[in-house]
């Protein structure tokens, strides 16, 4: 048995734990670890478990992350691997910002790249929309290139298959009346005045108001705040 494989039967495991990490808002549920192996993954977490100790263990409260994502982060540093293809979208966006929360860098690395992977299918867009708290995270960084026209598009065929499965006219009032708030994370602006033109508008999901209103911004008439309808 090699060194990491010694490592990794430590896992999750009470043997020799001397550190505990305890959940409040998850009726205190406790996960057991070892301060020499958790401590070298981050500079943060090496501060986090200098003490005080109780009986010669530590315990921790983690807030603000699930004990199946916190387990993820623990899985990482003891076995060095997470199996992405189980995870969903929003799942590698909880990881992403817990490893960032815990300055596991490495870890933070490889969400980004599995959270870019999982954006190649588009109707995974779908599900970082619903995903609104992680939106400002991710959504609007320089790390994770999303194209406003693809983003629209994609909401466009999700909102004409919600009303195909309601048995509804797939029309634009009616697909702007599925998509609700939803139509708002699109930042139109960014796209071309032209594709603009030859995309977006022919769909009917913008009321006549909101194309007036951004026909003004991109000629220039009226580059305030609101003439942009919220889509910025």
């Amino acid at each position: 048995m090699d060194v990491k494989e010694r490592i990794g039967n430590l896992y999750l495991q009470d043997k020799f734990s001397d550190v505990i990490f305890v959940f409040p808002e998850n009726d205190y549920l406790e996960l057991h670890g070892h301060i020499v192996i958790i401590a070298t993954a981050s500079n943060f977490l090496e501060s986090l478990l200098k003490g005080p100790f109780e009986n010669n263990e530590l315990r921790v409260e983690i807030t603000n992350c699930s004990p199946g994502i916190f387990k993820l982060l623990l899985r990482f540093i003891y076995l060095d691997n997470i199996q992405w293809k189980e995870k969903s979208l929003v799942s590698r966006m909880d990881i992403f910002q817990c490893a960032e929360k815990y300055g596991v860098a490495q870890l933070a690395d490889q969400c980004k790249h599995e959270i870019q992977d999982c954006l190649q299918r588009p109707f995974d867009y779908i599900e970082v929309f619903r995903y609104s708290k992680q939106i400002h995270l991710e959504y609007k960084a320089d790390s994770i290139l999303i194209d406003e026209l693809t983003l629209f598009k994609t909401l466009d065929k999700w909102a004409t298959a919600q009303c195909q499965l309601k048995d509804k006219n797939t029309s634009g009032e009616e697909k702007r009346q599925e998509l609700g708030p939803l139509l708002f994370q699109v930042r139109i602006p960014l796209i071309p005045l032209q594709t603009f033109s030859d995309e977006i508008v022919g769909t009917g999901i913008l009321t006549n108001h909101e194309q007036l209103s951004l026909f003004k911004y991109y000629s220039g008439v009226e580059k305030s705040a609101t003439s942009v309808c919220g889509f910025f």
